[in-house]
């Protein structure tokens, strides 16, 4: 579950998932949420496993994110979620409103039963 919240000139959000796989579907979720685009005539996937999530932590998700929008900018849009692996499917992207995660107020958070909380604000 993600919220937007005010912010002067970025976007800013809190993020409140059950576990890792729910975490990524949200920033996946909140991405999308701010993408135009069109389906590829050709059917092409990546498929990228981002171990570093394991460990989770602001500069991990600072580079998993910024890493995520640089494929969308190589028109390659988020499909799926499997632990910590990705399917990207080919697109035509018209419009990315995000350009990126800034580390301002960025906070993330694992409570003891593995439920993870985030502050991201990103870049616009």
């Amino acid at each position: 579950m993600y919220r937007e919240l005010e912010h002067t000139a970025d976007l800013r959000y809190e993020v409140f998932s059950e576990n890792l796989v729910e975490f990524l579907k949200d920033l996946i979720g909140i991405i999308k949420e701010n993408l135009e685009y069109e389906e590829a005539v050709i059917s092409d996937f990546k498929v990228k496993c981002y171990k570093l999530l394991k460990n989770l932590n602001d500069d991990v998700v600072f580079d998993v994110v910024n890493d995520i929008i640089s494929l969308i900018d190589r028109k390659y849009l988020p499909e799926s979620v499997q632990d910590v692996c990705i399917t990207f499917k080919k697109v035509l992207v018209t419009n990315l409103k995000i350009k990126a995660l800034t580390y301002h107020m960025l906070s993330v958070s694992v409570d003891n039963f593995g439920k993870i909380s985030a502050t991201l604000v990103f870049d616009i």
